[in-house]
């Protein structure tokens, strides 16, 4: 069966893995290059595992860039982030939540922690053990929370990420709205994120 010619990334999900902290080999890269994951859909009979690296291409608009390596990568670290500012009745979505975690593959770490106080409070480290990790789920706090970033509760993650290996990704779930106390003057900024 022939290869598909993959010619748009756009049916890959791209995470929060471009916010890390870059490990040393990023480091050493030169500027402007970035790492993503990519995830490869094609037809019901068409076989994806093993696509050729000259048989992709990537787009910036409409400029082709290079691609530097193109590696096949197995193990996953995923940390499933919840803003504790969102309304309670989200809680009412954990039951796709946790199918969700219970299909991931067994080469896939899960965490899940909530995002409080500008910080992460993981309630479940990497595992693979993915009953443990769907079992960390609880409705969120709702209105308790605000004044909360779910932005800066990231990064308190992202600054603490353990050295757990290439493909690591963040699913965060949030309002998009970014409470924070503007401590000098003591009033409320309100930011969306679109």
């Amino acid at each position: 069966m022939k290869q598909p010619r993959l010619t748009t990334f756009l049916g890959a999900v791209v995470t929060a893995g471009l916010l890390f902290a870059p490990s040393a080999k990023a480091q050493s890269q030169a500027a402007g290059n970035v790492t993503f994951t990519v995830t490869a859909v094609g037809k019901k009979d068409a076989d994806v595992s093993n696509i050729p690296k000259d048989d992709v291409q990537l787009f910036q608009g409409k400029d082709r860039k290079q691609i530097g390596d193109w590696r096949k990568g197995d193990t996953l670290f995923l940390a499933i982030l919840i803003d504790d500012s969102i309304e309670t009745s989200a809680g009412g979505q954990w039951d796709y939540l946790r199918e969700f975690i219970m299909t991931q593959p067994a080469s896939t770490s899960i965490m899940v922690g909530y995002i409080t106080e500008n910080g992460t409070r993981v309630l479940q480290d990497f595992t693979p053990n993915h009953e443990l990790a769907a079992k960390a789920l609880r409705l969120p706090i709702g209105f308790g929370s605000i004044g909360s970033s779910p932005y800066l509760g990231t990064l308190d993650l992202l600054k603490r990420w353990p050295n757990t290996g290439p493909r690591r990704s963040v699913i965060l779930i949030s309002s998009g709205i970014d409470f924070f106390r503007d401590r000098v003057s003591g009033r409320s900024r309100l930011t969306w994120i679109r």
